[in-house]
Protein backbone atom coordinates (compact mmCIF):
# COMPACT_ATOMS: atom_id res chain seq x y z
CA UNK A 1 0.00 0.00 0.00
CA UNK A 2 1.06 3.62 -0.30
CA UNK A 3 2.21 5.57 2.31
CA UNK A 4 0.58 8.57 1.11
CA UNK A 5 -2.05 10.08 4.10
CA UNK A 6 -5.70 9.58 2.98
CA UNK A 7 -8.25 8.54 5.57
CA UNK A 8 -9.66 6.22 3.67
CA UNK A 9 -6.70 4.38 3.10
CA UNK A 10 -5.60 4.55 7.19
CA UNK A 11 -9.14 3.55 7.70
CA UNK A 12 -8.42 0.84 5.98
CA UNK A 13 -5.62 0.00 7.50
CA UNK A 14 -6.70 0.26 11.09
CA UNK A 15 -9.07 -2.31 10.31
CA UNK A 16 -6.54 -4.44 9.15
CA UNK A 17 -4.48 -4.17 11.88
CA UNK A 18 -6.92 -4.80 14.21
CA UNK A 19 -7.48 -7.81 11.81
CA UNK A 20 -11.22 -7.29 11.60
CA UNK A 21 -11.17 -8.71 8.30
CA UNK A 22 -15.26 -8.79 7.17
CA UNK A 23 -15.30 -4.87 7.86
CA UNK A 24 -11.75 -4.12 6.08
CA UNK A 25 -13.36 -6.65 3.11
CA UNK A 26 -16.47 -4.40 2.77
CA UNK A 27 -14.64 -1.20 3.21
CA UNK A 28 -12.72 -2.17 0.03
CA UNK A 29 -15.39 -2.89 -1.86
CA UNK A 30 -17.26 0.23 -0.97
CA UNK A 31 -14.34 2.58 -1.82
CA UNK A 32 -12.23 0.72 -4.14
CA UNK A 33 -12.24 3.31 -6.54
CA UNK A 34 -10.77 6.15 -4.23
CA UNK A 35 -8.35 3.17 -2.82
CA UNK A 36 -7.32 2.00 -6.91
CA UNK A 37 -5.79 5.20 -6.90
CA UNK A 38 -3.25 4.86 -3.83
CA UNK A 39 -2.83 1.32 -3.50
CA UNK A 40 -0.62 -0.07 -6.99
CA UNK A 41 -1.46 -3.93 -6.23
CA UNK A 42 -5.37 -3.42 -4.84
CA UNK A 43 -6.43 -6.76 -6.85
CA UNK A 44 -3.78 -8.97 -4.51
CA UNK A 45 -4.92 -7.28 -1.52
CA UNK A 46 -8.47 -7.01 -2.09
CA UNK A 47 -8.23 -11.47 -2.76
CA UNK A 48 -6.17 -11.68 0.72
CA UNK A 49 -8.68 -9.87 2.56
CA UNK A 50 -11.02 -11.92 0.94
CA UNK A 51 -9.95 -14.92 2.09
CA UNK A 52 -9.25 -13.84 5.48
CA UNK A 53 -12.80 -12.43 5.45
CA UNK A 54 -13.69 -16.05 4.47
CA UNK A 55 -11.74 -17.55 7.16
CA UNK A 56 -13.66 -15.00 9.84
CA UNK A 57 -17.33 -15.52 8.60
CA UNK A 58 -17.38 -19.44 8.76
CA UNK A 59 -15.64 -19.18 12.42
CA UNK A 60 -18.45 -16.52 13.18
CA UNK A 61 -21.32 -18.62 11.70
CA UNK A 62 -19.67 -21.95 13.48
CA UNK A 63 -20.34 -19.66 16.85
CA UNK A 64 -24.15 -19.23 16.02
CA UNK A 65 -24.20 -16.64 13.83
CA UNK A 66 -26.72 -16.43 10.59
CA UNK A 67 -25.05 -17.14 7.59
CA UNK A 68 -27.01 -15.06 5.69
CA UNK A 69 -24.87 -12.13 7.25
CA UNK A 70 -22.24 -13.01 4.74
CA UNK A 71 -24.04 -12.95 1.29
CA UNK A 72 -22.06 -10.93 -0.08
CA UNK A 73 -18.45 -12.85 0.95
CA UNK A 74 -19.45 -16.66 1.18
CA UNK A 75 -20.32 -18.02 -2.30
CA UNK A 76 -24.01 -19.47 -2.80
CA UNK A 77 -23.04 -23.53 -1.94
CA UNK A 78 -21.01 -22.13 1.23
CA UNK A 79 -23.53 -20.20 2.31
CA UNK A 80 -26.33 -23.54 1.79
CA UNK A 81 -23.91 -25.49 3.54
CA UNK A 82 -23.49 -23.35 6.81
CA UNK A 83 -27.28 -22.74 6.93
CA UNK A 84 -28.17 -26.32 6.96
CA UNK A 85 -25.31 -27.03 9.22
CA UNK A 86 -26.92 -24.55 11.45
CA UNK A 87 -29.88 -25.85 10.89
CA UNK A 88 -29.26 -29.08 12.08
CA UNK A 89 -30.62 -30.41 8.74
CA UNK A 90 -28.10 -33.34 8.53
CA UNK A 91 -29.41 -34.81 5.57
CA UNK A 92 -29.28 -32.21 3.45
CA UNK A 93 -25.48 -31.14 4.76
CA UNK A 94 -24.48 -34.74 3.66
CA UNK A 95 -26.03 -33.81 0.52
CA UNK A 96 -24.76 -30.22 0.34
CA UNK A 97 -21.24 -31.26 1.20
CA UNK A 98 -20.65 -34.46 -1.05
CA UNK A 99 -22.18 -31.92 -4.09
CA UNK A 100 -20.29 -29.10 -3.87
CA UNK A 101 -17.42 -30.34 -2.43
CA UNK A 102 -14.75 -28.37 -4.85
CA UNK A 103 -16.32 -25.45 -3.93
CA UNK A 104 -16.40 -25.53 -0.44
CA UNK A 105 -12.96 -27.30 0.17
CA UNK A 106 -11.53 -24.22 -0.82
CA UNK A 107 -13.94 -22.23 2.24
CA UNK A 108 -14.25 -25.11 4.84
CA UNK A 109 -10.90 -26.27 5.85
CA UNK A 110 -12.76 -29.08 7.94
CA UNK A 111 -15.00 -30.01 5.70
CA UNK A 112 -14.59 -33.92 6.00
CA UNK A 113 -14.51 -33.55 10.16
CA UNK A 114 -18.30 -31.89 9.66
CA UNK A 115 -19.32 -34.22 6.90
CA UNK A 116 -18.25 -37.13 9.58
CA UNK A 117 -20.24 -35.43 12.20
CA UNK A 118 -23.20 -34.86 10.09
CA UNK A 119 -23.71 -38.21 9.22
CA UNK A 120 -23.68 -39.60 12.65
CA UNK A 121 -25.93 -37.34 13.85
CA UNK A 122 -28.28 -38.34 10.90
CA UNK A 123 -28.52 -41.89 11.83
CA UNK A 124 -28.58 -40.81 15.80
CA UNK A 125 -31.61 -38.25 15.27
CA UNK A 126 -32.95 -40.96 12.74
CA UNK A 127 -32.89 -43.07 15.71
CA UNK A 128 -33.90 -41.29 18.70
CA UNK A 129 -36.77 -39.80 16.90
CA UNK A 130 -38.08 -42.49 16.30
CA UNK A 131 -37.11 -45.02 19.17
CA UNK A 132 -40.82 -44.55 20.54
CA UNK A 133 -41.25 -47.75 17.85
CA UNK A 134 -39.14 -50.32 20.07
CA UNK A 135 -41.43 -49.15 23.38
CA UNK A 136 -44.35 -50.33 20.88
CA UNK A 137 -43.05 -53.48 19.65
CA UNK A 138 -42.10 -51.99 16.04
CA UNK A 139 -38.95 -53.14 16.14
CA UNK A 140 -39.15 -54.20 12.12
CA UNK A 141 -39.96 -50.78 11.27
CA UNK A 142 -37.20 -49.00 13.40
CA UNK A 143 -34.38 -51.59 11.94
CA UNK A 144 -35.51 -50.76 8.49
CA UNK A 145 -35.41 -46.55 9.36
CA UNK A 146 -31.90 -46.68 10.58
CA UNK A 147 -31.08 -49.09 8.09
CA UNK A 148 -32.12 -46.76 5.39
CA UNK A 149 -30.50 -43.40 7.14
CA UNK A 150 -27.29 -45.76 7.84
CA UNK A 151 -27.09 -46.32 3.70
CA UNK A 152 -28.55 -42.46 3.05
CA UNK A 153 -25.05 -41.49 5.23
CA UNK A 154 -22.23 -44.01 3.82
CA UNK A 155 -23.31 -44.76 0.80
CA UNK A 156 -23.73 -48.73 2.20
CA UNK A 157 -23.45 -50.54 6.28
CA UNK A 158 -20.25 -51.39 5.57
CA UNK A 159 -19.03 -48.06 5.18
CA UNK A 160 -20.19 -46.64 8.18
CA UNK A 161 -17.79 -46.39 11.10
CA UNK A 162 -17.98 -49.08 14.25
CA UNK A 163 -19.95 -46.65 16.70
CA UNK A 164 -23.00 -46.54 13.60
CA UNK A 165 -23.21 -50.20 12.98
CA UNK A 166 -23.50 -50.50 17.19
CA UNK A 167 -26.78 -48.49 16.19
CA UNK A 168 -28.49 -50.56 14.10
CA UNK A 169 -26.62 -53.79 15.59
CA UNK A 170 -28.05 -53.01 19.13
CA UNK A 171 -31.83 -52.82 17.58
CA UNK A 172 -31.40 -56.18 15.40
CA UNK A 173 -30.38 -57.79 18.98
CA UNK A 174 -33.68 -56.15 20.24
CA UNK A 175 -35.70 -57.53 17.40
CA UNK A 176 -34.08 -60.89 18.10
CA UNK A 177 -34.97 -61.37 21.45
CA UNK A 178 -38.38 -60.06 20.90
CA UNK A 179 -38.94 -62.93 18.04
CA UNK A 180 -37.06 -65.06 21.01
CA UNK A 181 -39.84 -63.95 23.64
CA UNK A 182 -42.40 -64.32 21.30
CA UNK A 183 -41.89 -68.20 20.43
CA UNK A 184 -41.53 -68.77 23.84
CA UNK A 185 -44.67 -67.05 24.19
CA UNK A 186 -46.39 -69.46 21.42
CA UNK A 187 -44.47 -72.35 22.90
CA UNK A 188 -45.87 -72.27 26.62
CA UNK A 189 -49.37 -71.25 24.98
CA UNK A 190 -49.29 -74.82 23.27
CA UNK A 191 -47.67 -76.42 26.00
CA UNK A 192 -50.64 -74.98 28.03
CA UNK A 193 -53.15 -76.56 26.08
CA UNK A 194 -51.56 -79.84 25.56
CA UNK A 195 -51.51 -80.25 29.52
CA UNK A 196 -54.74 -79.20 29.25
CA UNK A 197 -55.29 -82.30 27.32
CA UNK A 198 -53.08 -84.31 29.45
CA UNK A 199 -54.95 -83.44 33.11
CA UNK A 200 -58.96 -84.31 31.03
CA UNK A 201 -57.26 -87.53 29.78
CA UNK A 202 -55.96 -88.86 33.05
CA UNK A 203 -58.91 -87.45 34.95
CA UNK A 204 -61.24 -89.61 32.34
CA UNK A 205 -58.96 -92.55 33.04
CA UNK A 206 -57.61 -92.21 29.05
CA UNK A 207 -53.95 -93.22 29.97
CA UNK A 208 -53.19 -94.16 26.99
CA UNK A 209 -53.64 -91.09 25.50
CA UNK A 210 -52.33 -89.25 28.01
CA UNK A 211 -49.05 -91.25 27.77
CA UNK A 212 -49.22 -90.46 23.66
CA UNK A 213 -49.75 -86.79 24.33
CA UNK A 214 -46.09 -86.56 26.23
CA UNK A 215 -44.63 -88.71 23.95
CA UNK A 216 -45.67 -86.76 20.79
CA UNK A 217 -44.74 -83.49 22.22
CA UNK A 218 -41.57 -84.59 24.57
CA UNK A 219 -39.54 -81.64 22.92
CA UNK A 220 -41.73 -79.24 23.39
CA UNK A 221 -42.80 -79.90 27.10
CA UNK A 222 -39.01 -80.53 28.00
CA UNK A 223 -38.05 -76.99 26.72
CA UNK A 224 -41.72 -75.55 28.00
CA UNK A 225 -41.85 -76.99 31.81
CA UNK A 226 -38.40 -78.92 31.77
CA UNK A 227 -37.13 -82.11 31.73
CA UNK A 228 -37.84 -83.39 35.13
CA UNK A 229 -41.64 -82.02 35.39
CA UNK A 230 -41.74 -84.00 31.93
CA UNK A 231 -40.65 -87.01 33.84
CA UNK A 232 -42.93 -86.46 36.60
CA UNK A 233 -45.82 -86.35 34.17
CA UNK A 234 -44.89 -89.64 33.10
CA UNK A 235 -44.47 -91.10 36.60
CA UNK A 236 -48.18 -89.41 37.20
CA UNK A 237 -49.52 -91.78 33.80
CA UNK A 238 -47.39 -94.77 35.50
CA UNK A 239 -48.68 -94.57 38.48
CA UNK A 240 -52.40 -94.36 37.70
CA UNK A 241 -51.94 -97.19 35.24
CA UNK A 242 -51.06 -99.32 38.43
CA UNK A 243 -54.36 -97.77 40.40
CA UNK A 244 -56.26 -98.84 37.21
CA UNK A 245 -55.36 -102.35 37.35
CA UNK A 246 -55.95 -102.40 41.12
CA UNK A 247 -51.74 -102.74 41.34
CA UNK A 248 -52.39 -100.47 44.68
CA UNK A 249 -49.33 -101.88 46.67
CA UNK A 250 -47.25 -100.77 43.74
CA UNK A 251 -48.88 -97.37 43.26
CA UNK A 252 -48.67 -96.82 47.20
CA UNK A 253 -44.68 -98.08 46.92
CA UNK A 254 -44.19 -95.58 43.76
CA UNK A 255 -46.19 -93.02 45.17
CA UNK A 256 -44.00 -92.98 48.33
CA UNK A 257 -40.29 -93.45 46.69
CA UNK A 258 -41.39 -90.34 44.54
CA UNK A 259 -43.74 -88.07 46.68
CA UNK A 260 -41.17 -85.23 46.53
CA UNK A 261 -41.10 -85.25 42.63
CA UNK A 262 -45.19 -85.33 42.88
CA UNK A 263 -45.58 -82.71 44.85
CA UNK A 264 -44.21 -80.40 42.43
CA UNK A 265 -47.73 -80.87 40.31
CA UNK A 266 -49.66 -82.67 42.66
CA UNK A 267 -51.93 -80.45 45.05
CA UNK A 268 -52.05 -82.31 48.68
CA UNK A 269 -49.93 -85.12 47.58
CA UNK A 270 -50.13 -86.22 51.13
CA UNK A 271 -54.04 -86.79 51.05
CA UNK A 272 -53.32 -88.70 47.73
CA UNK A 273 -51.48 -90.79 49.55
CA UNK A 274 -53.02 -91.69 51.95
CA UNK A 275 -56.23 -92.22 50.35
CA UNK A 276 -54.14 -94.52 48.18
CA UNK A 277 -53.29 -96.25 51.64
CA UNK A 278 -56.53 -96.39 52.26
CA UNK A 279 -57.78 -98.14 49.23
CA UNK A 280 -54.66 -100.49 49.40
CA UNK A 281 -55.41 -101.62 52.93
CA UNK A 282 -59.54 -101.86 52.13
CA UNK A 283 -58.63 -104.41 49.63
CA UNK A 284 -56.45 -106.57 51.27
CA UNK A 285 -59.29 -106.47 53.97
CA UNK A 286 -61.69 -107.57 51.48
CA UNK A 287 -59.31 -110.19 50.25
CA UNK A 288 -59.31 -111.47 53.65
CA UNK A 289 -55.81 -109.86 55.56
CA UNK A 290 -56.38 -109.51 59.02
CA UNK A 291 -53.25 -107.14 59.75
CA UNK A 292 -54.96 -104.87 57.16
CA UNK A 293 -58.11 -104.42 59.65
CA UNK A 294 -55.74 -103.73 62.63
CA UNK A 295 -54.11 -101.17 60.44
CA UNK A 296 -57.24 -99.56 58.90
CA UNK A 297 -58.30 -98.66 62.94
CA UNK A 298 -54.51 -98.02 63.92
CA UNK A 299 -54.76 -95.42 60.78
CA UNK A 300 -58.00 -94.82 59.73
CA UNK A 301 -60.89 -95.43 61.62
CA UNK A 302 -61.85 -94.42 65.17
CA UNK A 303 -64.80 -96.71 64.97
CA UNK A 304 -65.68 -99.29 62.31
CA UNK A 305 -68.68 -102.19 62.78
CA UNK A 306 -67.96 -104.70 60.19
CA UNK A 307 -71.86 -106.46 59.67
CA UNK A 308 -70.63 -108.23 56.71
CA UNK A 309 -67.46 -108.54 54.21
CA UNK A 310 -66.74 -105.61 52.91
CA UNK A 311 -66.30 -105.74 48.99
CA UNK A 312 -62.93 -104.66 46.89
CA UNK A 313 -62.75 -101.19 46.66
CA UNK A 314 -61.84 -101.07 43.08
CA UNK A 315 -59.89 -97.58 41.26
CA UNK A 316 -60.59 -96.88 37.77
CA UNK A 317 -58.47 -94.19 38.04
CA UNK A 318 -57.27 -91.28 40.23
CA UNK A 319 -57.44 -87.48 39.74
CA UNK A 320 -54.60 -85.76 40.33
CA UNK A 321 -54.62 -82.41 39.55
CA UNK A 322 -51.77 -80.40 37.87
CA UNK A 323 -50.59 -76.91 39.65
Amino acid sequence: MSETPDPILDRLKKLIDEERWIEAYRFLEEHRGELSGVIKNISEVEESLRRNAVSQAIEEVSRGEDPGRYRDILPREVLDFLEAYRARDWKRVIELGERHRDTLDDYVTNLDKLLDAARYNYVATVYNTNLHLAEEGRLEELLALVTRAIAEAYGSPEAAPDTIKSIADSVRQALEIKKLVEQHAAEITRAQGILEQFSEAISKGELDKAEQLLKDNAGLLAKTIGGDTLDTLKLIVELNKLIANEELGEALDLAWRNRERLSKVINNVDAVIQDLEFSHLLKRFAEGDESAARQLLEKHLSLIHISEPTRPLYISYAVFCLK
